[in-house]
């Protein structure tokens, strides 16, 4: 169930149910577990074992939500997936077995995605869907490749797999009141008298799982956009308690992302509370990605930096319009290329410090040299420079005046003009006008300068340094 492990709610919860009359645990996080409750246990002997104990009632609708967010996740592995209501995740992995290296490669890559989600689950893999299911429920971790070894093990499950079907939960005390406790007992009875007794969809359930009838279902397509949307089963107080179920939600967006072979520029997480609108942050990456690891750095920037104006008790992550992004190409040593490093960088920056602490330098469109670039916030448009060549990649502060002696400009020892000069005469339109003579120039041990004569007072002085 979402939320039971969460590292932010070491208190016992456990998830109950109404079945029957009565309401029962169906779901127990780890400090319920150690305190001796279980799934099955009424829930008025549960809150008898553990005074502590915080039960919340099943959540239908937000289950749905997650199963969707494991469709869009699921969808990196296969294009196959399926979403079973009882609820579980069902992955065809048979045709794209040998692009991940075979079936304990792809395993561990699925099971080691589910826990960094924080998800608690069982698993199985069979020939057939139901089979999988079955085993998941029964005998969780087998991994059964063979329909003929599917058959031989399923022939000992128990009746009460059948009721993972919510329609077929009423017979199940019939088929034990008849002595049938297994499924393979249900085979060897005549069909016919069975069918008219119990009903023919028992039947086929038994023959889907068998493989004595194609199991047809319906693929999970997923969304044009990724929307998701998590319930808090307890209110949080401090931005940074969001990041374990924030986590959850940018994975589920990268497997979606990767199956379509997008990426985003930014998401949009909307922060729900009691009595208040909700709040709105906007994370952007600085460029199209779909790298979970990236995206969430810039998501803790964020959240770390965020003062909630009250607990929040739910969380909506969207994306906005998705850009095409192609399979990034191997270097020699087998590790993509990361050019967009900066732009990731100056992202986490931004998340960190603020959209507006965050500059680039942007040359401006003016021939004078201490006017000709800008501080600029990243996201503004770039103005297009003057042309402007042979110029110095550093500017001093102020341009310092320099002497002539001997026949020649002086600056800690004796200059040597080099090229002809390139006269600027600008700025009449603000106030500041200048008319100067360029030249560059070098000393004895080869450093050069930036210089100009002040056509007005003849002045010499020293502007700028080259590399």
């Amino acid at each position: 169930m979402p939320g039971l492990n969460s590292p932010e709610q070491p208190d016992p919860v456990a998830v109950f149910a109404q079945i029957g009359r009565r309401e029962k645990i169906i779901a127990v996080n780890t400090a319920a577990e150690a305190e001796g409750i279980h799934p099955g246990l009424s829930r008025h002997a549960a809150h008898a074992l553990s005074r502590g104990l915080r039960s919340v009632p099943r959540q239908p609708i937000h289950e749905v939500e997650c199963l969707n967010s494991l469709g869009c996740w699921g969808l990196q592995f296969t294009p196959a997936v399926n979403l079973d209501p009882a609820p579980a995740l069902l992955l065809e992995i048979e045709g794209c077995l040998r692009y991940f290296g075979g079936l304990d490669k792809l395993q561990d890559k699925l099971l080691r995605g589910l826990e960094s989600m924080g998800y608690t689950y069982v698993h199985a893999c069979a020939p057939t869907p139901l089979g999988a299911l079955w085993l998941a429920h029964w005998q969780p971790g087998q991994i059964i490749t063979s329909l003929d070894e599917l058959r031989t093990k399923l022939v000992h499950a128990p009746v009460e797999l059948l009721g993972l079907e919510a329609e077929l939960v009423r017979h199940i005390g019939q088929l034990q009141q008849l002595g049938l406790r297994q499924i393979g007992q249900i085979r060897q009875l005549p069909r016919n008298g069975l069918a008219h007794r119990i009903g023919p969809p028992i039947l086929r359930l038994i023959d889907l799982a068998f493989g004595d009838q194609t199991d047809s279902r319906t693929l999970f397509t997923a969304p044009p956009v990724f929307e998701h949307s998590i319930e808090l089963d307890w209110p949080a107080e401090h931005a940074g308690a969001l990041i374990f179920a924030t986590n959850r939600q940018i994975q589920a967006l990268a497997g979606f992302l990767l199956a379509r072979g997008a990426g985003c520029e930014e998401i949009i997480l909307s922060l729900s509370h009691e009595d208040l609108p909700a709040t709105q942050l906007i994370c952007g990456f600085g460029q199209a990605t779909r790298d979970a690891s990236l995206m969430m750095a810039v998501v803790r920037e964020k959240l770390g930096r965020h003062q909630l104006a009250a607990p929040v008790r739910g969380l909506r992550l969207k994306t906005g319009s998705l850009t095409t992004l192609h399979s990034e190409a191997l270097d020699l040593f087998g590790q993509g290329q990361r050019e967009g490093n900066i732009a990731m960088l100056l992202a986490r920056l931004k998340a960190r410090l603020g959209d507006t602490a965050v500059h680039r330098i942007y040359p401006a469109n003016d021939h004078r040299p201490e006017k000709a670039w800008s501080h600029q916030a990243i996201s503004q448009t770039q103005y297009s420079p003057c042309k402007q060549d042979n110029r110095p990649g550093w500017l001093l502060d102020h341009a310092e005046p320099i002497i002539w002696q001997h026949d020649r400009l002086w600056y800690h020892g004796p200059l040597w003009l080099e090229t002809a000069c390139e006269r600027i005469e600008s700025g009449w339109w603000d106030g500041d006008t200048v008319h100067r003579d360029y030249h560059c120039a070098h000393d004895a041990q080869g450093q050069r300068y930036w210089v100009f004569r002040d056509l007005h007072s003849q002045q010499w002085f020293i502007h700028g340094l080259f590399a």
